[in-house]
């Protein structure tokens, strides 16, 4: 067994999908260059591309497609609704982008995306950002399987 360990090396998958919930705090909207915070959640798929097959934990970058919800806070400023009838709603999101993994589970994502609210409330409060890009920066935690390699220490598959 000690010949094998000093003969042999660990090798990492190359490429690993995964599945993620990620949040965007902030968001830089394209058409008025104007900074939005609301709340964004969620999942997306990803293909973790590592840079070393040999380093678990080394750089790494994942392209992702994304989609979720955001709640967005319509004003004046924003939409038709005025000073006695501010509100918030639902907007469905679709996003794209790329992650930088910084540690095994948790990433700094770029991505760009958009927002859309229903028919019903875009024909009540006419949001002007409906449809319209945006780039934000992100926050990924990852829930897939990261021990799907070569190297797995005690991974017999059930050989004796």
């Amino acid at each position: 067994l000690q010949d094998f360990k000093d003969n042999t090396r660990i090798l990492y998958d190359r490429i690993d999908w995964r599945v993620g919930v990620y949040t965007i705090p902030f968001k830089l909207r394209l058409s008025s260059f104007n900074f939005d915070a609301n709340v964004n959640l969620g999942a997306n798929l990803g293909a973790k591309i590592r840079w070393s097959r040999e380093v678990e934990g080394g750089l790494s970058f994942e392209p992702i497609l994304g989609f979720g919800l955001a709640s967005i806070k319509l004003d004046e400023s924003n939409s038709k609704a005025n000073g006695s009838n501010n509100t918030n709603v639902s907007a469905f999101t679709i996003n794209t982008g790329l992650l930088v993994h910084v540690t095994k589970s948790i990433n700094v994502g770029f991505t760009f995306g958009f927002d859309y609210l229903s028919k019903n409330d875009q024909n009540n409060y006419d949001w002007k950002y409906n449809g319209k890009g945006w780039l934000g920066i992100g926050i990924n935690v990852a829930f897939s399987n990261q021990n799907d390699n070569t190297g797995n220490e005690g991974n017999n598959s059930g050989e004796k």
